[in-house]
């Protein structure tokens, strides 16, 4: 068994995480692999060190975080043919499960209050967007087109979301 200073560092690792995590999906619309499941194990790996049961903990929070994101992103996979969460969301919400068990409901609630700030924010921007171009296609006498902009083709970036959702709870 390892002392209990083991069990701080999961918080740790997420908080250096994050500025990547946000770097990446605005600059590439990703949150890559080769920093999502190395953080997972390592999660799981801090939990292995304090014994089983802290462990199987670390576990369970990475299945039902993971899951609670897997659930969407299959359905909405299958039915639109383009998932509404992407893969990245699914293992950095398993991540933040398997690295800090004690917030993952509130760091993931959080998340959730950010994500749909921000796409409110995004529907009223295109909204105004919209409105400017039919303005400009009547000015300009020219046939008005629906969906120039659409408003659900928007990808939300909802890793940095819970990014955001990260730094609310364990810097507050």
């Amino acid at each position: 068994m390892v002392d209990q200073e083991t069990i701080e560092l999961g918080p740790i690792v997420l908080l250096l995480i994050v500025p990547v995590i946000i770097y990446t999906e605005i600059k590439d619309g990703k949150i890559y692999n080769w920093l999502t499941l190395p953080a997972l194990a390592l999660g799981l790996f801090l939990g292995l060190l304090q014994g089983f049961g802290p462990f199987l903990i670390s576990l369970k929070y990475a299945l039902i975080a993971g899951g609670c994101f897997m659930i969407p992103y299959l359905i909405t996979g299958w039915s639109r043919g383009r998932p509404s969460v992407g893969g990245g969301d699914v293992k950095l919400a398993a991540a933040i499960g398997a690295l800090d068990p004690a917030h993952v409901f509130s760091i993931l609630m959080w998340a959730v209050m950010f994500g749909g700030t921000i796409g409110l924010g995004f529907i009223i921007w295109k909204s105004y967007k919209n409105r400017q171009l039919r303005k400009q296609q009547e000015e300009n006498e020219e046939k008005p087109t629906d969906g120039v902009l659409g408003l659900m083709t928007q990808r939300i970036p909802f890793g940095t979301s819970m990014c955001l959702g990260i730094l609310w709870v364990l810097l507050r």
